[in-house]
C-alpha cells in the first residue's frame, strides 16, 4: 500500500508547508508595515503637540510684549509704533533647540495696523523639526489697541479682550 503512493504524501506535505510559509511571511510583512505606519502617526502627533505647546508659549510672550507696550506708551499712535519696530520680532521670533528637536519662529509678513478696527494683526509661522520629520504651523494674531476710546478704561489687562489667536493651521510645504 505504501509503495503505490509514488511520493504524493511528500508532495502534499511540501505544498501545505509552502502555503503555511507564504501566509506566515505575509503576516510578518503586514505586521512590520503596520508598526511602521503606527510609528509615523505617533511621531506626527508628537510633533503636532510640540507645535501647539509652543504656540501657547508664544501666547504668553506676546502678552508680555503687550504689557511692555502699555508701560512704554501713552497713546494709540505710540502703541502702534511699538509693534511696527523690531522689538516684537526680536523678542518673539527666536529658536529653541533641545537634543534632536528644533523649533523656529518667524513672522513672514509685515505687521499690519488696521486703524478701522483699531488693532494690530500679523501671522506667525512655527516650524518644528525633529531629525528627518518636520511640520510647520501658522497662527494669526490680533492685538486690540487698549487706547481705543470705544473700549472701557483698561486698568487691569484682560488677555481675552486684547489678545486673540485664531486660524490655527498646519502648512504643508
Amino acid at each position: 500500500m505504501y509503495l503505490n503512493n509514488n511520493g504524493s504524501i511528500l508532495l502534499t506535505t511540501l505544498i501545505i508547508f509552502s502555503i503555511i510559509a507564504t501566509i506566515t511571511m505575509t503576516c510578518i510583512g503586514l505586521n512590520y508595515s503596520n508598526s511602521n505606519i503606527f510609528a509615523l502617526e505617533l511621531k506626527e502627533e508628537q510633533i503636532k503637540q510640540l507645535g501647539y505647546g509652543y504656540i501657547e508659549i508664544l501666547n504668553s510672550k506676546i502678552f508680555k510684549e503687550v504689557e511692555n507696550a502699555l508701560k512704554n506708551t501713552s497713546n494709540e499712535e505710540e502703541f502702534y509704533q511699538y509693534f511696527l519696530g523690531n522689538t516684537i520680532k526680536n523678542n518673539v521670533c527666536n529658536s529653541y533647540e533641545q537634543e534632536s528637536k528644533r523649533i523656529s519662529v518667524s513672522i513672514p509678513k509685515n505687521i499690519n495696523i488696521d486703524k478701522n478696527s483699531k488693532c494690530v494683526k500679523f501671522d506667525i509661522n512655527i516650524k518644528v523639526e525633529e531629525k528627518v520629520y518636520n511640520k510647520t504651523f501658522k497662527v494669526s494674531v490680533e492685538i486690540i489697541n487698549p487706547y481705543n476710546p470705544d473700549l472701557e478704561n483698561f486698568t487691569q489687562i484682560d488677555i481675552n479682550k486684547i489678545l486673540k489667536f485664531y486660524n490655527y493651521e498646519e502648512i504643508y510645504i
